[in-house]
């Protein structure tokens, strides 16, 4: 049972939930604290950062407000879940008679900030419960829309009734829900056929490794360190201040080696000591309107590897 903690960028095959990669991960590495960053669709593949043991503690710091997919988009036809998975509850033939121009012009409209509405099967909670459950159990609930924001949109290819397009957007937005609007823009039925996500943050696509190369003995080639994905500033504290920083106490400017001048409050920071990541850490300002350094959450692990 490997101890060491760090993340492994996971390429997520299709048919497989989030869930069953992390129980997979789990049984192979013979460990018990294991998560994902970002759920994928089961139908979709792509990127799915997977933290182990005590970089569970990292998720909810993790880059991930940039997303970029490659989706396809099949008119004519939609479906209850909005993807190749669900019900088919509607087909037409209006798409036949769309232009190339009038489907970029349609996704173009929905580049910026937007109003989103998720899907019904989703996990998105309407009254403590996830949307998914008054799906299944066919009961009616008013979905509410949502702001996202889709920063681009790059057409791929037009082969009618299919169009390919790459989305870079912020977390939280639904590619299904982005398929079934373009189809409504555009008078016709629409649903996702394909997807592949190509960034979650700062973890791409090129850096994945397959799920069948992850084991204990391969861990020094795919896992990646705690502190890597963050772009942070560092600074190191003296080595008297080791046992302060550790065990998440304030740490003032006498306690570092170098300590910039340019400092700003509330300002995130990766505090390290004797050669080891320590803390993801925050500027403060005390009473006395003097800078101290805040640990946010403490990585030390105690040297275990």
């Amino acid at each position: 049972m490997s101890k060491r903690a760090g993340i492994i960028n996971i390429l997520k095959p299709p048919g497989m939930t989030s869930f069953d990669v992390v129980g997979y991960v789990k049984k192979i590495l013979q460990i018990r604290k294991c998560g994902h960053t970002g759920t994928l669709d089961p139908s979709a593949a792509g990127v799915l950062p997977v933290c182990i043991n005590k970089a569970t503690k990292v998720i909810p710091y993790l880059p991930e407000e940039n997303k970029e997919y490659i989706a396809k988009i099949e008119l004519g036809v939609s479906t209850d879940t909005l993807d190749a998975d669900g019900k088919i509850i509607n087909k037409d033939s209006l798409w036949k008679n769309l232009k190339d121009k009038e489907i970029i012009g349609a996704i173009k409209i929905f580049i910026g900030k937007i109003m989103q509405r998720p899907p019904i099967y989703s996990a998105v909670k309407k009254k403590g419960k996830k949307l998914y459950h008054y799906a299944r159990n066919n009961e009616s609930v008013d979905i509410k829309k949502r702001q996202v924001e889709i920063r681009s949109i790059d057409l791929i290819y037009i082969d009618l009734p299919f169009i390919k397009i790459k989305v870079n957007c912020s977390k939280g937005t639904y590619i299904r829900s982005l398929a079934r609007d373009i189809g409504e823009r555009l008078n016709t039925s629409a649903h996702l056929k394909d997807l592949l996500r190509t960034s979650s943050g700062p973890f791409k696509l090129k850096d994945t490794i397959r799920w069948d190369q992850i084991s204990d003995d391969n861990l020094n080639n795919i896992l990646i360190p705690v502190d890597q994905p963050f772009d942070y500033r560092a600074l190191t504290v003296k080595d008297y201040a080791f046992k302060y920083a550790i065990n998440g106490t304030k740490l003032l400017a006498k306690n570092f080696k170098k300590w910039p001048s340019d400092l700003k409050l509330g300002e995130k920071l990766l505090i390290y000591s004797k050669d080891q990541f320590i803390s993801i850490s925050e500027v403060k300002l005390n009473e006395d309107d003097i800078l101290y350094i805040q640990a946010l959450r403490v990585f030390y692990d105690g040297g275990s590897r």
